[in-house]
């Protein structure tokens, strides 16, 4: 079960429009789905990326790295409760998050590059692109809208970003290839990095089939 926490105002970094969200008080992870590209979702949980676009200049930035202006309390009996005043409150916006296409235009014109963040930042564009097509059947494949150059150019910087001695990045570079239909490449990352790891064989295995099978669209796991 989900519970709601204390609903927090922000302000952005650059003009200072404010804007709310619900805050997380308690969440589980039972229910997970996961996903050849290692996008998980939580039933349970908060999915939400963690970033945010300004809805006053469009501008985009960590939730983690804007300031907080105060916060409405879900409890009444919390006395030092931080109360957001009324001309904010009036002027707040809904957080929202960038599309997949804007945020991965933002990306490759040099969005958070050379940060500690480009790699998950990058990861969230590809796994928001993919978004659309993650429960359709086996049977269905993508669009291509999936191919489009400034997505191609992102999962291409991503796969820069990867540490090939890390089993987990080995897996999301074979991926990447995969879904750019670079079958032949994504099968020789797999062969060539065989894991001893027996937690990852399945996903290997399942990779592997899948060029075979020359897909190119994300797979439920």
């Amino acid at each position: 079960m989900k519970y709601s926490g204390n609903t927090y105002v922000i302000a952005c970094n650059t003009c200072g429009h404010p804007a709310h969200y619900e805050g997380i008080a308690s969440s589980n992870t039972f229910g997970m789905s996961s996903w050849t590209d290692g996008f998980n979702f939580y039933p349970m949980s908060d999915n939400s990326s963690s970033l945010f676009k300004c809805y006053s200049c469009s501008n985009i930035y960590w939730l983690s790295d804007l300031k907080k202006v105060g916060y409405l309390s879900t409890h009444d009996f919390v006395e030092d409760h931080n109360e957001v005043p009324d001309e904010i409150w009036k002027k707040s916006t809904p957080i929202s998050e960038p599309s997949d296409k804007e945020l991965c235009e933002a990306l490759n014109n040099g969005l958070f590059s050379g940060t500690s963040k480009e790699k998950e930042a990058r990861m969230i564009s590809w796994w928001k692109s993919n978004d659309k097509y993650r429960w359709i059947s086996d049977s269905e494949n993508g669009g291509e809208d999936l191919f489009h150059l400034e997505r191609l150019k992102n999962m291409k910087n991503l796969s820069d970003l990867l540490d090939m001695q890390n089993d987990k990045d080995i897996i999301m570079l074979a991926e990447l290839l995969r879904e750019a239909k670079e079958f032949k490449e994504a099968v020789n990352v797999l062969t060539n990095s065989q894991t001893s790891n027996e937690s990852f064989q399945e996903i290997y295995s399942r990779l592997n089939q899948l060029c075979l099978d020359q897909d190119f669209t994300v797979r439920k796991l």
